[in-house]
């Protein structure tokens, strides 16, 4: 099977360069197109949050979600850049919705071949309050999913 479109989600962590390099360098090797993609979930925030005394209600208002939009688009665009000087296509798209779910529709909406995506390998409370993205797309996807795990340093526990 010749892989020809690959969707790389962004979370803007440490980890997103890295995985943008080695997605680059995959890419590269077989000549296909990448989609740079980037899900905000501030809707779903403030709705989560609306309800409580201080909560974040004016995240949901139009002008500071396309703010924000707007903002995602700017840091999207470096990663952009930086696949374009490898010599690659490339496209870069902020979405907005249930993060596991966007990427996966997306990637079904390009006719995607292989969804690199990034973990970045919490456990404990952090798994269970943010969810496990990399494994829900990974359990979920019709789509071949790579999972990019940096190389953790020698010395490191």
């Amino acid at each position: 099977m010749a892989i020809t479109k690959i969707v790389v989600p962004v979370d803007f962590s440490d980890l997103s360069k890295p995985l943008v390099e080695y997605a680059g360098q995959f890419a590269k090797c077989m000549g296909a197109k990448v989609f740079l993609i980037h899900i905000t979930q501030v809707q779903q925030i403030a709705e989560m949050f609306g309800d409580l005394e201080g909560g974040l209600p004016a995240l949901a208002e139009p002008e500071v979600m396309h703010q924000i939009k707007e903002a995602a688009k700017k840091q999207l665009d470096t990663y952009r850049q930086q696949l374009k000087a490898m010599d690659l296509m490339v496209e870069a798209v902020v979405l907005a919705g249930v993060n596991y779910m966007e990427i996966i529709q997306y990637a079904k909406d390009q006719a995607a071949d292989l969804i690199i995506i990034g973990s970045h390998g919490k456990s404990g409370w952090q798994d269970f309050l943010l969810g496990n993205v990399a494994d829900k797309v990974a359990h979920k996807s019709p789509i071949p999913v790579l999972i990019f795990k940096p190389r953790m340093p020698k010395n490191a526990a």
